[in-house]
């Protein structure tokens, strides 16, 4: 995408934000892979990678929760029913449709989400997963900043 001789995303501020805690940093190795992709194919926009669970206390205590159902499972049912009930869980504390009204106890857990955009004002964000997508997405609307989310799905 190059524009005389300028690729469209220079200039620009892109920041993909991930969890470092869920999982075996599947995730924040994907979203370094692709920090590094487009700093490679855009070497004139400035790209980031944010832990989001350094600033959304709740998204730690999930990664906390996968990590006890994931050691402290006797076999893989019962790992998948933990996994399950974690994430059901996690869907009970952030509901459907919360991105599109964000108020109450979800604004509350993201308020540092909010915070950290209105801050760094990105161009754009990258969530390597759903529930993070639509947090940023409430979170833009606190900060009362539009800027485009894109969902990266790593797996």
């Amino acid at each position: 995408m190059m524009r005389g001789g300028a690729h469209a995303l220079d200039g620009r501020r892109i920041v993909i934000v991930t969890m470092t805690s869920w999982g075996e940093a599947g995730n924040w190795l994907s979203a370094k892979s692709l920090e590094a992709t487009i700093a490679r194919a855009a070497p004139g926009c400035a790209v980031t990678v944010q832990a989001a669970d350094e600033l959304v206390p709740a998204f730690a205590q999930t990664g906390q929760e996968i990590k006890a159902a994931t050691l402290n499972s006797r076999g893989p049912q019962e790992r998948r029913n933990r996994y399950a009930a974690v994430l059901h869980a996690l869907g009970e504390r952030f509901p459907g449709g919360f991105e599109e009204r964000p108020d109450g106890a979800p604004a509350r857990e993201i308020s540092g989400l909010a915070d950290w955009i209105a801050a760094t004002r990105p161009d754009l964000l990258i969530a390597t997963k759903g529930v993070l997508c639509r947090a940023l997405l409430a979170a833009t609307r606190l900060a009362g900043i539009r800027v485009p989310v894109v969902d990266y799905v790593t797996n």
